[in-house]
């Protein structure tokens, strides 16, 4: 019941700070849902190994290392569940893309205005759903007063499960998944399709503005004044395909590849069509489709965006060495 207690107030807590609803809070709002959901799961991964020999007759236990992995990386808790069957593969591509948006925001302060909302109220929607189907580690019990965080779930004592009812700390957690359902206001999340592509625009915007600089660059460089954007973007594409330039470095050869296969009609498809998120029936539905978009473009975004440093960082030395720096 306790490691109830401590995964509900932290779903609580995240709701109150989605409540607030400025990026600020929204930002701890997503640290706390992530984070309850990384909980989640990794209770969820424990008990499945636990049972791995009665589920499993006959087969080998994933390995050590791999067993570690799960316990570390919240990537790979997400592969080994639905191999198990005891997650959504929609449910653990948007878990995954907004744990990337977790981690942009915690790590670099990094945040998108545009989807933050959206994100923590999916996030929420999905702690919920694992809450519900949430593995009875231990049937040990507590008592009303023993828990002071579930009171925000049982404001009424007498709706609270008694220490001495085995199964009350399954209708327990079914409640208080209940509410933070509720809370989520997944159901009525209008405009989540709108907000996407205006984050898509947002991106895509920040890309071309990229590639104008870097097609000034190239003009100023080879004394030609017929370079534009579309050069730029040809440029980008090369430069991936080279192994010994800055601009592909931290990337890792899928990347590159997935950034030199396309023709620069094609990414000029890619980047003309972002606003064409796919009409879904759910919000976790429309989300995913943002997924594949976000998927393919980051690649070309990162090669861009290290041209693009890279030619600030030419014109500063270029800057310093006038000013006899």
């Amino acid at each position: 019941m306790h490691r109830l207690e401590r995964v509900a107030v932290q779903l609580w807590e995240a709701c109150r700070f989605l409540d607030n609803g400025t990026v600020a809070y929204l930002r701890l709002a997503l640290d706390l849902a992530d984070g309850a959901c990384e909980t989640l799961l990794s209770g969820d991964c424990s008990h499945q190994l636990s049972l791995w020999h009665a589920r499993h007759l006959g087969q080998e236990p994933p390995s050590k290392s791999r067993q570690s992995s799960i316990d570390r990386e919240f990537e790979a808790k997400i592969d080994f569940l639905q191999e198990e069957k005891r997650l959504d593969p929609v449910h653990g591509r948007v878990l995954r893309r907004i744990h990337i948006y977790r981690n942009e925001a915690h790590h670099r302060d990094q945040v998108r205005p545009k989807t933050l909302e959206s994100a923590v109220r999916l996030m929420l929607f999905l702690a919920a759903e694992m809450l519900e189907a949430w593995p009875p580690w231990s049937y040990a019990m507590a008592s009303y007063d023993e828990v002071p965080g579930l009171h925000h779930f049982f404001p009424d004592s007498s709706n609270f499960g008694f220490p001495n009812q085995l199964g009350a700390s399954f209708g327990n957690r079914a409640e208080v998944a209940a509410v933070i359902r509720t809370r989520s206001g997944i159901s009525e999340v209008t405009g989540l399709e709108t907000a996407l592509s205006e984050q898509g625009a947002e991106r895509v915007g920040e890309l071309v503005r990229n590639l104008d600089f870097i097609a000034e660059y190239l003009r100023n460089e080879s004394g030609r004044d017929d370079i534009d954007a579309a050069n730029a973007l040809s440029a980008a594409i090369k430069a991936a395909q080279d192994d010994d330039t800055p601009w592909t470095e931290g990337l890792t050869k899928k990347q590159r590849n997935q950034v030199a296969n396309l023709t620069a009609d094609q990414w000029k498809a890619l980047l003309t069509n972002h606003e064409l998120i796919p009409d879904k029936e759910t919000p976790l539905e429309a989300f995913h489709a943002f997924a594949d978009f976000e998927d393919a473009l980051e690649p070309l975004e990162t090669v861009i965006r290290q041209m693009s440093g890279w030619i600030d960082g030419y014109y500063e030395y270029l800057s310093d060495i006038a000013r006899g720096k």
